[in-house]
């Protein structure tokens, strides 16, 4: 106010609290994504699902994620998933996620396609319609096939235990 006037301070804070929020939603957003690589994480897995994964050896990596992601939370979400590199499989639970906007849904394809250009197989499960058809329409859900962009996170889990097994 000093310098300019009083509309252009009420202008810069504004811009400013955006940014603040958005920062603080991308934090709670990135909460949300749980890496589990066998039965002993802490998470929602059944004993079936705790000992597929345990039997797997850390060859799966299953991410649940949780809540909505929005663009604040796209790169960090992309940089979490690619930071594992050392498995087998890739386990996509959408479970948790009731819509994904264009930019966290292009960070996902990312994800995907870094996976399979590694030759790794990659399951996307539990999404919702909403959650699906902006999937759709970005085109990543023609990275997967029909059986491994569907089913239930057990039979998954079960396929990418199978395909890794060696």
């Amino acid at each position: 106010t000093v310098f300019v006037d009083l509309i252009t301070a009420v202008g810069v804070g504004i811009v400013l609290a955006s940014l603040l929020f958005v920062k603080r939603m991308s934090d709670l957003q990135l909460e949300n994504i749980n890496m589990i690589t066998n039965g002993s994480d802490p998470s929602t897995l059944t004993p079936e699902e705790a000992e597929i994964l345990d039997q797997a050896e850390g060859r799966v990596v299953m991410f649940e994620l949780g809540g909505p992601f929005s663009f604040g939370v796209a790169r960090g979400m992309a940089r979490r998933l690619g930071a594992a590199d050392e498995y087998g499989a890739l386990v996509l639970d959408l479970s948790n996620v009731p819509m994904v906007d264009s930019s966290a849904g292009l960070a996902l394809g990312d994800v995907i396609q870094q996976a399979l250009a590694l030759d790794k197989p990659v399951f996307v499960i539990g999404m919702c319609p909403r959650v699906q058809d902006t999937l759709t329409k970005l085109g990543v859900t023609r990275l997967l096939s029909e059986d491994r962009s569907s089913g239930t996170r057990l039979e998954a889990l079960k396929a990418a235990a199978d395909l890794t097994a060696s």
